[in-house]
């Protein structure tokens, strides 16, 4: 039995226990009589600490109620005589401002404790919070003992901001050399922290909570407060939602309709003192005994505590907690360490100027003085100061408008990157205060001028709007065209891109992809299987190597055949009728896998007539039934097996061959129109480009089989449902300009087959790609060809794209480095090249392709990585992908030469001009108006750009 389970049980025992008590308590807060349900000591205790008379507290034991006198002293105006007692029990709705202020004074307190293993991976997430200068306290099943403790870090300021915008992070280590104590009685742990984190942040400006051994801080009848950390999300406050039912000798129990604790959360009263230290509760459970779900279904582990339906929550005593602690054999240092926890933590400054400093490291920009000589910064709060003597400027035209945040210099970008000259922040600025308030205007950025659908190094104001309109439109509803120039720069429009419409859909989608913005490799939960690295091989083997849409699927089809015994697969789509039929062709195989991304890529254009995921999944377990071994892969930015993407394609034959690809099993990605000797290379527009491999060689097919069954095995449920589920649809236009004609040299590739030695290293993300991604860069000696779906510019937070994409910028001012990336929305497009050429590269070796899915980079015409790993901030750390190294010229050049037909053929210096409106929508299918002519994205299928 687990610590958490144990908890669980001695919970649910106390619960059975004091079933009858419970009962007579509950029954006495209805008949508003709370103070007959709890001991006259503990009454007694509670009416001291508020500085009540104890003769009110003898009546109030006597009947129950607060006297009347005191009930029509405190009602506010038009309010029932109840309402005395609500107030003095801290059950009304009436709140001062004081109560929120000091709230948000004491959340700084509170963290998200990141349970690590010894290999530096998260294994787990609690809540823990400050008592003392130095003390955390979380619970004994969160952090079990101090070998786990010292491998554990506690996250201060996790939070999601206002505007959406994700916080800025402390991490501090834990140091249970220093101080640890731990109780699993009462289910808690006790740990110092380090004075300065990571990034050299003080703790001391954090504050603690005061340890008050007294009795009396809460009572029965009361509402409690919770500030937590839920299954390792963005700091959450749970407001008088848990009311106090009943107070066994160590315990609180409190009862919640809507939110419950997690584990190590800091338990409340109105005055913000610490009463509990929440760890677990009754869960509810079906006839069969099973924990059940918030949706009223079966609970599993992966799901989180925070998804469990609680009955009731517990709450260890604070009070208890104290006098266990000073009954151990203390140290003298240790004595000392845990008396400061009982003293008042007292701030040098009101909160919100606790939270100016905070910040203050994160202001971009110069004050604004007014002319009374007060200043005023602009950061996340406005603060202003009275500067005695200060005279104001004359004001400039823009002197009170708001500067343009500038992102932090990063050691992996290169300056033009880090911030623009600051008279080109005075003209946006103005551009922002006059075109801002035109309506259908977005936003206003500096950017760069557009030339026939491509990037000039002429500087430019582009202007977001929701809808391009001609001036006849603009007539007709009495709305003025934008300038076209503005202080002397071009004027150019364009749409929201991918990420601004997300995130625009709705709070929960703007919180969303704030976490995505904020990735971190230590936030998945993923790990590799015991004994299988991931090692280069030097050997004879037999190889297939082809590209999609030439050849894909005939080598597919004859890789599929061969299949005598099993067949292991990790795939992100699988829809494809032709691919399915060929599987189901094979009843007597002995074992069939298949771990797979839940979410569908909506079937419009090459995939209309494809399958849902789902219904693949039920046809092959009809088929073949307890041979059938299938998962959904657990997603999530917090505490998922990866990130948002299970993005791998890979297939294992009989453990003696596999077959590995850049494109999904859809009819998009392997098309089965004969294209063999055809002189007809409309195919080439109509499908995806993808590489492809197929390997015969058992080392390399176990390796790869190895990490497919660890994914299922540990990573996966049947009945898993990801979060991106809520995420809307995206519906984007058809860049005809992009879909016209071929090159004059175009044609249709054969496979290469090789039967020798080859030089070969197997890569998966989050493995080993990101660090053979970089060695094989910095390798580079005469060229570096990259033809990848998404290339995409770092931004702030995005550490491992930054290194890498930095990395080929440095590459590319010393020898030729050309990149081909696809072309999906017009406004996308824009904003990445115009991010390129901001960090420096050079518009002039870079294209763009439509329907271009491969993932590849060729260096020096002698190496070759193929895959799935998109150049994106998911794609090289933290989603799960599958490439292959090969260092064989023969194979380099033919996909080099592949490189250069499609640069030559199917590339393009344009990424169209016909700005049409992009939306978001939670409809699955188009009209048949528009289904020809435009293009329905799931976030299957945006995700892993982004």
């Amino acid at each position: 039995m687990s610590t958490f389970d144990a908890q669980i049980a001695a919970a649910e025992q106390r619960h059975k226990d004091r079933t009858a008590k419970r009962a007579v308590n509950e029954a006495y807060i209805r008949e508003g009589e709370p103070f007959k349900a709890d001991t006259p000591e503990r009454v007694r205790l509670w009416f001291r600490r508020r500085g009540l008379s104890s003769s009110m507290a003898e009546r109030a034991i006597k009947t129950g109620c607060i006297p009347l006198a005191v009930q029509e002293a405190m009602r506010p105006p038009g309010k029932q005589e109840r309402v005395g007692l609500e107030r003095v029990l801290g059950t009304s709705d009436f709140l001062g401002i004081a109560f929120l202020e000091r709230g948000l004074q004491v959340a700084r307190t509170v963290g998200r404790v990141s349970i690590r293993g010894g290999t530096g991976s998260p294994i787990g997430y609690g809540t823990g919070f400050m008592v003392g200068p130095r003390l955390l306290m979380t619970n004994n099943h969160v952090l079990t003992d101090a070998g786990q403790a010292a491998d554990s870090v506690v996250e201060f300021d996790y939070f999601v901001r206002a505007d959406g915008s994700p916080s800025t992070i402390r991490v501090f280590k834990l140091q249970p050399e220093i101080f640890f104590k731990t109780d699993p009685d009462l289910d808690f742990s006790l740990v110092a922290v380090a004075e300065v984190s990571a990034n050299g942040a003080p703790l001391s400006t954090q504050g603690w909570n005061q340890l008050i051994p007294d009795e009396g801080k809460a009572i029965i009848g009361q509402w409690v407060n919770i500030i937590q950390h839920p299954n390792g999300e963005p700091k959450q406050l749970v407001l008088r939602n848990n009311e106090i039912v009943d107070t066994p000798d160590r315990f609180l129990t409190y009862k919640t309709d809507t939110s419950p604790g997690s584990s190590g959360s800091p338990v409340y009263n109105d005055q913000w003192e610490v009463v509990g230290l929440h760890h677990a509760g009754k869960p509810k459970r079906d006839t069969d005994g099973n924990i059940l779900n918030m949706q009223g279904q079966v609970w599993q582990r992966w799901m989180g505590e925070h998804q469990i339906q609680w009955e009731s929550n517990e709450g260890a005593r604070v009070s208890r907690i104290v006098a266990a602690v000073d009954a151990l054999p203390l140290t003298a240092v240790e004595r000392a360490i845990f008396q400061s926890a009982l003293q008042p933590f007292t701030p040098s400054a009101a909160p919100s100027e606790v939270r100016a400093q905070q910040e203050a490291n994160n202001a971009t920009s110069n004050p604004v003085v007014a002319a009374d000589g007060t200043a005023t910064w602009t950061i996340p709060l406005r603060v202003s100061l009275s500067l005695g003597g200060m005279v104001a400027p004359p004001a400039p035209a823009v002197a009170a408008l708001q500067p343009l945040p500038v992102m932090a210099p990063s050691p992996m970008l290169p300056a033009p990157m880090q911030a623009m000259p600051r008279d080109e922040r005075s003209i946006l600025n103005a551009a922002k205060a006059e075109l801002l308030n035109v309506p259908g205007v977005l936003g206003v950025r500096l950017g760069y001028r557009f030339v026939n659908g491509w990037i000039t190094r002429e500087r430019a104001l582009v202007v977001t709007v929701a809808a391009k309109k001609t001036r006849h439109e603009l007539k007709k509803e009495g709305t003025s065209a934008l300038p076209q120039t503005f202080a002397g720069y071009p004027v150019q429009v364009t749409g929201q891109t991918l990420r601004e419409l997300v995130r625009s859909a709705s709070p929960k989608t703007s919180e969303f992809m704030s976490l995505t913005e904020g990735l971190n490799f230590n936030e998945i939960v993923y790990t590799p299987p015991a004994n299988k690295p991931l090692d280069t091989v030097n050997e004879h083997m037999r190889l297939k190597l082809h590209i999609s849409p030439d050849a894909g699927w005939p080598c597919l089809s004859e890789f599929l055949g061969k299949t005598e015994e099993r067949l292991v697969i990790g795939m992100y789509d699988f829809g494809a009728k032709h691919i399915l039929d060929a599987i189901l062709a094979k009843p007597a195989l002995k074992e069939l896998v298949l771990v797979m991304q839940r979410g569908e890529s909506i079937g419009t254009g090459t995939k209309r007539d494809d399958l849902a995921d789902a219904e693949v999944a039920k046809q092959l377990s009809d088929q073949f039934g307890s041979k059938f071994h299938f998962g959904w892969v657990k997603l999530g930015i917090k505490n998922g097996w990866v990130a948002n993407s299970y993005h791998i394609k890979v297939a294992v034959r009989d453990s003696k061959a596999f077959w590995l690809s850049s494109g999904n099993w859809q009819s998009s990605n392997q098309p089965t129109d004969n294209l063999k000797g055809s002189t007809d290379y409309r195919a080439l527009r109509k499908y995806n480009r993808e590489w492809h491999a197929v390997v015969e060689h058992p080392g390399l097919a176990k390796t790869f089989e190895a990490y497919l069954r660890n994914d299922l095995k540990k990573g996966s449920a049947p009945d898993f449902v990801e979060a991106v589920a809520a995420l809307p649809n995206i519906a984007v236009p058809m860049l005809e300009s992009l879909a016209a004609g071929v090159g004059p040299n175009a044609r249709y590739f054969e496979p290469l087959d090789v039967d020798e030695v080859v030089k070969v290293t197997p890569l998966l993300t989050p493995d080993n790609y990101f660090d053979a991604a970089i060695e094989l860069v910095r390798s580079a000696e005469s060229e570096i060809l990259l033809q990848n779906q998404t290339f995409n510019a770092p931004t702030e937070h995005q550490d491992k794209l930054a290194e890498l994409v930095g990395l080929l910028l440095e590459k590319q001012r010393e020898i030729p480095v050309r990149i081909v990336f696809r072309v999906l929305m017009e406004s996308d497009a824009r904003s990445n090249l115009e991010a390129l050429v901001d960090m420096g590269f050079d518009p002039d070796q870079i294209q763009v392709q439509s329907n271009l899915h491969t993932k590849g980079i060729i260096v020096d015409g002698t190496k070759v990585m193929i895959g799935s790993q998109n150049i994106s901030a998911s794609g090289v750390s933290i989603n799960r992908d599958a490439s292959l190294l090969f260092e064989h010229e023969g194979i380099a050049q033919y996909f080099r030469e592949i490189f250069e037909h499609d640069w030559e053929n199917l590339g393009f210096k344009n990424i169209g001009n016909d700005f049409k409106p992009v939306w978001s929508t939670n409809e699955v299918a188009l009209k048949d108006a528009d289904a020809d002519t435009w293009m329905l994205l799931s976030p299957k299928d945006y995700l892993p750009l982004l």
